[in-house]
């Protein structure tokens, strides 16, 4: 069985030219003998980095954690080398969907764009166990009850009336919902998200130093692309040329069909910031 713990992250304003605001879901896939030993060995590598017991680590910590002033500037930057180094030892993988929120969403039934960002993560997770099982854990959203009855109740109706491109049959259980803090794999995951979806808006001056670690562990398909396999940009129909400037691909395959990148027809095909 595999297993996918999964946060969010938004970016209001991206550099790109005429990209509107983003909603990024994604996180981490984690072979289930792995989990207790992976969640065991990076909580032994927040005690290295002196760590309060309980305290979470968080791309973007608010004021009340120990995080924020804890560890800082480039030492920041090397203690989430560690965590992705950590994972990787561990067998683990990165997947990340990224939704234009001012475009139409890629799924009709989604109520909103945070759950057309979830969706699509859970379908790429889906078709990359093959003849596995998964278990997907997310972590719980900030709004309280209301919002965590909505979250929950959205995932239990998707996993079982599945979306119009992937049925989920091969997810054993309801997804479940869980407090980021109480989990080293979720806080793992905000990590994931946060950086990915800051690359995807064109925020790299941070980002930009730890997302060669993650691009390494993000999901291919059976060709070895990861654009739109591991990091899904929604509409790619738009923003397809992304993945060669984040991901340094040279063509993308649809079906037995292929063309190179970039594609001159299509939005940044010579500046990666600008839309022509």
């Amino acid at each position: 069985m595999k297993f996918l713990f999964l946060d969010d992250s938004k970016q209001k304003k991206p550099t790109r030219q005429r990209m509107g605001s983003l909603v990024g879901v994604g996180g981490v896939v984690v072979d289930a003998d792995s989990v207790g030993a992976l969640e065991n060995s990076l909580n032994a590598l927040c005690a290295k980095w002196l760590f309060p017991v309980g305290e979470p680590f968080k791309w973007s910590p608010s004021k009340a954690d120990w995080f924020r002033e804890g560890i800082k500037g480039e030492e920041r930057d090397l203690f989430f080398l560690d965590v992705l180094s950590n994972l990787k030892a561990n067998g683990a993988q990165a997947v990340v969907s990224v939704c234009d929120a001012s475009k139409k969403k890629a799924n009709s039934k989604a109520s909103d764009h945070e759950v057309d960002a979830l969706l699509l993560c859970m379908e790429r997770f889906h078709t990359s166990i093959r003849g596995d099982t998964g278990f997907v854990m997310v972590a719980k959203p900030s709004g309280g009850d209301k919002s965590d009855k909505k979250l929950l109740g959205e995932c239990i109706e998707h996993r079982t009336t599945g979306t119009e491109f992937v049925d989920f049959n091969k997810i054993a259980h309801n997804p479940v919902l869980c407090l980021s803090r109480n989990s080293r794999l979720l806080q793992s995951a905000d990590l994931i998200v946060s950086v990915t979806t800051a690359m995807v808006a064109g925020l790299d001056a941070f980002a930009g130093k730890i997302f060669p670690e993650i691009k390494e562990m993000l999901l291919s398909d059976w060709r070895g692309l990861k654009g739109a396999a591991g990091l899904k940009v929604h509409p790619d129909f738009l923003y397809e040329n992304i993945y060669h400037w984040l991901l340094d691909e040279e063509f993308r395959a649809k079906g037995s069909a292929g063309y190179p990148l970039p594609d001159s027809e299509k939005p940044y095909s010579t500046d990666p910031l600008k839309w022509s």
